[in-house]
Formats: structure tokens, sequence, C-alpha cells
């Protein structure tokens, strides 16, 4: 079942970008997404274009549940922004997590953060 962890580092990297330039609008290049991801795995393991293709579908997805807002698509770019509930999760202190608030890891770098956190803070995140 990788797809979920696919959708954990996803979702990680999306906020990453969104905690990085709210309030404004997050101008997302869905291959950078995908360079993120492909760091937690050897090289050739992930098929790139399929990785686009979640990277589309993950933003869908957060869109259509109310953490983010579509701000339309420019040539390479998703324009999100974090929502009301999406501000209210990323402010959350998550109980299993030694952090203050998901803010502060979805602030730090992906590269430096391990697919355990990552995908526990997920999970945290969307309860």
């Amino acid at each position: 079942m990788k797809n979920f962890e696919y959708f954990n580092l996803a979702t990680f990297e999306i906020f990453h970008e969104c905690c990085s330039s709210f309030p404004s609008i997050a101008h997302i290049q869905p291959s950078n997404i995908v360079s993120g991801i492909s760091k937690f795995y050897d090289a050739g393991e992930i098929d790139e274009e399929a990785m686009d293709d979640l990277v589309h579908d993950t933003v869908s997805w957060l869109i259509r549940e109310g953490y983010l807002v579509d701000h339309g698509l420019d040539s390479n770019h998703l324009n999100v922004s974090i929502s009301e509930r999406g501000l209210r999760a990323v402010n959350k202190k998550p109980s299993s997590l030694d952090s203050n608030s998901f803010k502060e890891i979805f602030s730090s770098s992906i590269k430096t953060t391990s697919l355990n956190i990552v995908s526990n803070a997920v999970v945290e995140l969307f309860k």
C-alpha cells in the first residue's frame, strides 16, 4: 500500500509549501513535490510521471476536504492557499509527536524529516 505512503509524503510537501508562503498563495510546482518525495527512495524506484498525477490528485483531495483553497492553475503551477480548516489543523499540537505544532513539522524540510515522522504527522493532522 505504497499509495498511502506517497500520499503522506505529497501532503507533507504541499503543506510545507503552503506554510512557507502563508498568508499568500502558494504556487506549487508538481515536479518540486515529486523531487521531495523521491528523496525517500532509490533512483528509479518510483515512477515520476505517476507521482506527478498523485500530486495533482492529492491537491484535489485536500481542496475537496476543505484543507486548501483552489486559486486555479497557471502553466506549471497549482495555486492554492491554506483554508481556515487547514490553518486550524496545522496549528494543532499533535499528541503523538515531539513537536509544538504541525506548523513546525511542515516548516522543516522534508530532507531532514524521517518517513515515520511524516506518516505520523499526516495521520494526526486529519484526526
